[in-house]
């Protein structure tokens, strides 16, 4: 996340601070994992998430390590209404929980200002939706126990083009998942 960020904005690596005046938000931040880091790269983080408990988690660590970091209970739904934008919207392990994958997208499109990145991560099928054989077993039980399901790369790809998203980018991480990342036109 932190280098295709760091090539989105033309930063160098080597400052330590590099997303120093960049705002992201983090959509489903749990207990705040992924906006500790991210703030300690200089970005001013809001993380939303829509379980009290979560936030609760979320502030108390960051308050002990000492980082500013705003945590909001509420979805990104609730964001349209105030208008904000941020220049990088995450969302880690959200897309396959939500009932429509197409307005959940729009919606984060929505918080994204002109040219910033969006950069989701999640479980992905392969093109022919066949495997790998871990990420159709776990489609299976999403699909049985949750209204949400594993979508293959191609699928997301017509999702984020039907939005108008551009320059669409998948990479690999581990455990049959991958970063996507693209960007608001603008």
């Amino acid at each position: 996340i932190r280098r295709q960020v760091l090539e989105h904005f033309n930063r160098k690596s080597d400052s330590l601070t590099p997303l120093s005046g960049l705002s992201l938000l983090d959509i489903g931040c749990g207990g705040g994992l992924l906006c500790e880091p991210l703030a300690r790269l200089g970005a001013e983080v809001t993380g939303v998430d829509p379980a009290q408990k979560n936030i609760g988690v979320a502030r108390l660590h960051a308050a002990q390590s000492g980082l500013s970091i705003q945590y909001e209970q509420q979805t990104v739904e609730d964001l349209v209404a105030q208008g904000r934008q941020f220049d990088i919207v995450t969302a880690m392990e959200v897309v396959e929980h939500v009932a429509d994958p197409r307005a959940f997208l729009a919606s984060l499109a929505a918080r994204l200002a002109p040219g910033g990145l969006l950069v989701i991560h999640d479980m992905h099928l392969n093109a022919e939706k066949t495997g790998p054989l871990p990420v159709a077993e776990y489609s299976v039980i999403l699909m049985h126990s949750t209204e949400g399901k594993c979508y293959s790369l191609g699928e997301l790809d017509e999702l984020f083009r039907a939005i108008g998203f551009r320059d669409l980018r998948h990479t690999p991480t581990a455990a049959d998942r991958s970063i996507v990342t693209a960007v608001k036109p603008g």
